[in-house]
């Protein structure tokens, strides 16, 4: 899920360098560039919503890991006070 939601950002960013690069090299007309500018600030916005999604799921990915390093942990203490005196 995070490689995905990367790969998304990581077009979106791509979408979003051609944008700004035909918005300062070349000569377009007023409805291209206001097209442009369009797309460009909707780029930026879904770029912000990966990117807080994706830091959502780092976070998460952190806990789940936090909680099976405890879960190991337990059942390691667990087995050496039971079964192995």
């Amino acid at each position: 899920m995070i490689e995905e939601v990367e790969r998304q950002i990581s077009e979106y960013e791509e979408n979003l360098e051609d944008i700004e690069k035909s918005l300062r090299l070349e000569e377009l007309t007023d409805q291209r560039r206001r097209d442009l500018t369009e797309e460009q600030k909707r780029l930026k916005k879904d770029i912000a919503i990966q990117d807080s999604a994706l830091k959502q799921l780092r976070k998460e990915n952190w806990k789940n890991a936090i909680l099976s390093l405890l879960f190991m942990a337990l059942i390691y203490l667990a087995y050496h006070s039971i079964w192995a005196p």
